[in-house]
């Protein structure tokens, strides 16, 4: 219909394709949630709109980074060169998925740096689907140095956020099993876990439910 429309349907476009690249990532489907990534970006360079550029890179390295793509990193470097034009938002998601990719690949002196930055940034960002992601981030990081009492301090303070956006509420309650876990408290931790896959199921998500 969108592309029926034209032009003057360009701004619903950008959002129609954003929410379906999030469906194909929650059933798996990460090379049709890139494309819809890519649409996305495309749609708001047509439309100007740089902050949106911005967003779609990192929403597609987002889903580059959680399909173990090597293209995640040179992504979000993309997406920090749009947010340099004064896009918290965008410099944020994007701080948090390279941190994620450093953390991960033992490159913690360049994570240190960039997650700092995003958690001064945390307040300022009004979409509960990004700050989510940040918290994940940041509750693993902790669970991984072993501070669990520390993580689970990060997951009470995003709690409001995590319960409004969607598939983070899946993967908040995963490091959060695993911080309890950590913790000796192997029967909470369980709860957590049988709960989250019951959310799953009744999301129709399709990732957590396979890989937890």
């Amino acid at each position: 219909m969108c592309d029926k429309l034209g032009t003057q349907a360009l701004s619903k476009y950008v959002e129609v394709v954003r929410k379906r690249g999030l469906v194909n990532q929650t059933i798996g489907e990460f090379q049709n949630a890139i494309d819809d990534f890519n649409r996305m970006r495309a749609a708001a360079h047509s439309l100007a709109d740089r902050r949106l550029e911005g967003l779609a890179l990192a929403f597609r390295g987002w889903v580059e980074r959680a399909s173990h793509l090597e293209t995640a990193e040179d992504t979000n470097k993309a997406s920090l060169a749009i947010a340099d034009e004064g896009f918290k938002d965008v410099r944020f998601f994007a701080d948090i998925n390279l941190g994620a990719i450093y953390l991960i690949f033992n490159r913690h002196a360049e994570a240190v740096p960039i997650l700092r930055e995003a958690e001064k940034l945390a307040q300022e960002v009004e979409d509960p689907f990004i700050q989510g992601q940040g918290s994940v981030i940041w509750t693993l990081w902790s669970n991984w140095k072993g501070r669990f009492d520390n993580a689970l301090k990060i997951q009470a303070r995003w709690r409001d956020a995590i319960k409004r956006g969607g598939v983070p509420l899946l993967l908040n309650a995963w490091v959060k099993a695993l911080c309890r876990g950590g913790k000796g408290e192997y029967e909470p931790a369980l709860v957590l876990l049988e709960n989250m896959l019951t959310t799953a199921k009744r999301m129709g998500d399709f990732f957590f439910w396979r890989a937890f």
